[in-house]
């Protein structure tokens, strides 16, 4: 299904986004490096239960490029800053990685614009851990244009759509934007703002991911926190298990 390309200016640029449906709203956010097309397989039938609205941040995808260095707080004021341009005074939120750690930010500084907030297999990770892998992120991040048998690996049953779709976001974003966003992720406080937050929150990890080490951080950070795990799902559950990611997500939004 093909969804109608919008835009809205915003302190930050002009923003791309789509918006379906109707009803209570669910405010979705990519990864880093993606764009909103990463929740492409979802958009549709959530749409039949909520209003949904999927966005580019700034500097991805077809809003306006970065033109600065962006911290996770100035991430989560575009994301308030495209809400405030709709006339949307609440929104659930969930995010994918990077778009998961901006689910936190929000969900702790921004708690009165939201109902709900999932983080998506974001890895809950300490400064320390950045510093010792930088050279690794740099390398993965630094070639846009990968090859199928690097990408492959990274989703249960990858297909010539999701492969197009993911080069061409990284070719949109660029190298220095990709990276910019990783040095937002490596200067924040998240595990500060994990045990911050203000509204019911639920992390979902693909049960083959990167994200299965970080839930005991997460349990000790959440107490209260719900956590979902999708067997024979990586990084992008959304894409890996369209179906039961949707199924998962109402269920814990009571829509």
């Amino acid at each position: 299904m093909t969804f109608a390309d919008k835009f809205v200016q915003t302190d930050f640029g002009r923003i791309h986004y789509i918006d379906e449906g109707a009803g209570e709203v669910i405010l979705l956010t990519h990864s880093g490096g993606a764009s909103l097309h990463e929740f492409d397989d979802v958009v549709e039938d959530l749409s039949k239960r909520a209003r949904v609205i999927a966005w580019d941040v700034p500097g991805h995808g077809d809003s306006a490029p970065a033109t600065q260095h962006y911290s996770f707080h100035d991430y989560a004021r575009a994301a308030v800053g495209l809400l405030d341009a709709l006339g949307i005074e609440k929104a659930h939120v969930a995010g994918c990685s990077l778009g998961g750690m901006l689910s936190i930010t929000l969900a702790a500084h921004h708690a009165e614009r939201l109902g709900r907030a999932v983080i998506i297999d974001a890895q809950l990770r300490r400064k320390e851990w950045w510093a010792e892998n930088w050279t690794w992120i740099e390398d993965m991040f630094a070639e846009t244009v990968q090859p199928w048998d690097k990408v492959a690996p990274r989703f249960r049953a990858l297909d010539e759509k999701t492969f197009r779709q993911w080069n061409i976001d990284r070719q949109k974003a660029g190298t220095h934007a990709m990276i910019d966003v990783l040095w937002a992720a490596r200067e924040y406080d998240l595990l500060d703002d994990l045990g911050a937050m203000k509204v019911p929150v639920m992390m979902m990890a693909g049960a083959v991911g990167p994200t299965m080490d970080s839930l005991d951080e997460f349990r000790s950070r959440v107490p209260g926190g719900r956590v979902e795990i999708l067997e024979e799902c990586g990084h992008f559950l959304m894409i890996d298990k369209p179906a039961e990611f949707q199924q998962v997500l109402l269920d814990f939004l009571e829509i």
